[in-house]
């Protein structure tokens, strides 16, 4: 169920309606990526040629520029991040990057029957909510889910540093990572949580 959330939010991360705002603002920024994002898959490039992975490369680019991944790596290492030298941090930061990139540019291709409505958003001084509601066929059925973007303003840009479904904190990016490297930690430490996550990125490569 955590694996299934994940890719989902992962799936949804740029998507977003269409909206008259502008692009200095939360919803604003996820437009502009969304936007681009579709210009590129709209080409229809085959897998497996040549030009797919300059695609990939091209969408890895677009959500590497919306993520505040160094956001994302210290919450989600949580109390672990203080005992980690710099060095430490950086790969750790790292991999988990290109883990996310990845998985996103190989799952944006597929084909989600879903729509996405906007509901909202709360800007509180250099931190934003925006709120989208994804309806997408579950079991068999069409159902609602709440998916809500956490954003921090880093040097004049939004980024994007947590998804929350569900208006549950414990759904979202952070705490179902949290919870996976929590769980490796105690058994392996730093070393089998970077093991567990180049062992994944080598399977988003095939």
């Amino acid at each position: 169920m955590r694996a299934t959330r994940l890719t989902v939010a992962l799936a949804l991360l740029l998507v977003v309606p269409r909206s008259g705002q502008a692009q200095s603002s939360p919803l604003g920024v996820l437009k502009k990526a969304n936007t681009e994002v579709e210009r590129l898959i709209k080409r229809n490039i085959p897998k497996g040629s040549p030009q797919e992975k300059k695609l990939r490369e091209d969408i890895k680019g677009i959500v590497g520029g919306l993520i505040d991944y160094g956001e994302l790596a210290q919450q989600a290492m949580h109390r672990h991040w203080n005992e980690l030298s710099a060095a430490q941090r950086a790969e750790f930061t790292r991999v988990f990057r290109d883990l996310i990139e990845r998985n996103y540019a190989k799952q944006i291709r597929g084909n989600v029957d879903y729509q996405v409505s906007y509901k909202g958003e709360k800007v509180t001084g250099e931190r934003a909510d925006v709120r989208t509601v994804i309806r997408a066929k579950r079991k068999g059925r069409m159902a609602d889910t709440i998916v809500d973007y956490k954003m921090l303003l880093r040097q004049g840009k939004w980024k994007v540093y947590d998804v929350v479904t569900d208006e549950d904190e414990y759904s979202g990016l952070v705490m179902l990572y949290r919870s996976e490297f929590n769980k490796i930690w105690s058994k392996d430490g730093f070393d089998g949580v970077m093991r567990k996550m180049k062992k994944r990125l080598a399977e988003a490569e095939d």
